[in-house]
């Protein structure tokens, strides 16, 4: 398989916690991988690729073959966001936009509410190729906790968000990296299809 007999795999972040997880995950399947800050020296400050697909399968796709090419190697990138029912899905693949503040003005009212994270992790070779996989996590977002933190709609939402069956929320389950999460399923996925 070209995608692990590359060692180590580029993955199209330089969010660290982000980086962090996704590490400790691809390390419990024996794989390397690292960050665009890896190759800077190489390569040189590493493009901005902007999210302007319709779903988060054509936003991770975009990213991952624009990295790709840039790289000339491999490259996974992820596109996720959180969606919750009584805002009929949104945020979704803008959850970026929006941002936490939005998300509390929109929920005015409400203290405790079900959500779900979605996750799309595509990974592309330079030549065209591209697997896809996407994950999801359902729980309950703590909007009374979020609101708390003010207008710094900057902050991550993973602090406010319990998956079910879990009495953690999910920044604190997930940050020595694990499968648990959406973002985790999604790469375990790809990273079996690939094998």
């Amino acid at each position: 398989m070209q995608a692990c007999k590359e060692s180590p795999m580029l993955f199209a972040t330089a969010n660290k916690g982000k980086l962090k997880e996704v590490v400790g995950c691809s390390r419990l399947l024996g794989i390397e991988i690292v960050g665009l800050d890896h190759l800077s020296q190489e390569k040189g400050e590493a493009p901005d690729v902007l999210e302007i697909g319709g779903s988060y399968f054509e936003n991770a796709e975009c990213k991952a073959r624009e990295y790709a090419l840039w790289a000339g190697r491999s490259c996974m990138a992820d596109d996720t966001g959180l969606e919750f029912p009584f805002l009929f899905g949104m945020p979704g693949i803008y959850t970026g936009r929006w941002g936490l503040r939005r998300v509390c003005e929109e929920l005015v009212g409400y203290s405790i509410v079900p959500a779900h994270f979605v996750c799309c992790i595509a990974y592309a070779e330079p030549g065209g190729r591209t697997v896809s996989a996407l994950g999801t996590l359902e729980g309950d977002f703590n909007l009374a906790a979020a609101r708390v933190v003010g207008d710094k709609s900057s902050l991550p939402f993973a602090p406010f968000f319990k998956p079910h069956g879990y009495d953690k929320v999910l920044c604190e389950l997930t940050d020595s990296g694990t499968f648990l999460s959406h973002r985790g399923k999604a790469l375990q996925s790809v990273l079996r299809a690939l094998s």
